[in-house]
């Protein structure tokens, strides 16, 4: 069965490691926001809000630009379809060598030299590097760019969040007469309140 290629990331069928990511992605931004933010200090809030917010539009927008865009080779774009003899024509009319292209028999096309068919996409991609499963598509020339930013983007939201959590949990060592005594008096009023 001939499946016909895919233009961007968010198509069928999508990876179940684009799945996980996303999810592990918004729940770390969940996590930081419903139990880190609470036990901050009003500038602290702002600060820590303020950078993972910037990091998480970040991230997200490296990673739509990296799902949506459609790294497909112009040549396979613009001659999808044509016969060969009609491609070979307009080459010849153009003063363009036919030598420097090669034709991909599975997109029956022709496409540059440098391009390569990813059989998961099932489309040559020019200057493909690699199908990324986080992002569900191929990396090649034209959205090598977003995958690089994605890659730096997520490096920094994590590496902040990381940050944040030592942050915490060192102010809770520091403090953590007050939260025994805290917790003590919950546990002594709860006991009164058994008797």
């Amino acid at each position: 069965m001939n499946t016909p290629p895919r233009t961007n990331g968010c198509m069928s069928p999508l990876d179940s490691f684009q799945i996980i990511g996303t999810i592990v992605f918004i729940l770390e931004m969940v996590i930081f926001v419903t139990c880190y933010i609470p036990s901050f200090d009003y500038e602290e809030v702002v600060i820590s809000a303020s950078l993972q917010g910037l990091l998480f539009a970040t991230v997200t927008a490296f990673w739509m630009l990296g799902t949506l865009s459609d790294p497909t080779d112009w040549l396979v774009k613009k001659y999808k379809r044509c016969s060969r003899e009609t491609v070979e024509s307009y080459f010849h009319q153009a003063s363009l060598n036919t030598s420097d292209y090669t034709f991909c028999t599975a997109c029956q096309s022709f496409a540059s030299k440098r391009s390569k068919h990813c059989r998961r996409c099932n489309r040559c991609v020019l200057e493909f590097d690699h199908h990324c499963i986080w992002l569900n598509n191929c990396i090649g020339k034209d959205n090598y760019k977003f995958f690089a930013g994605v890659l730096v983007s997520v490096l920094l939201f994590s590496s902040s969040f990381i940050s944040w959590c030592i942050y915490s949990f060192a102010r809770f060592v520091n403090n953590f007469d007050t939260f025994r005594s805290a917790f003590s008096q919950v546990l002594d009023i709860l006991c009164n309140v058994r008797q």
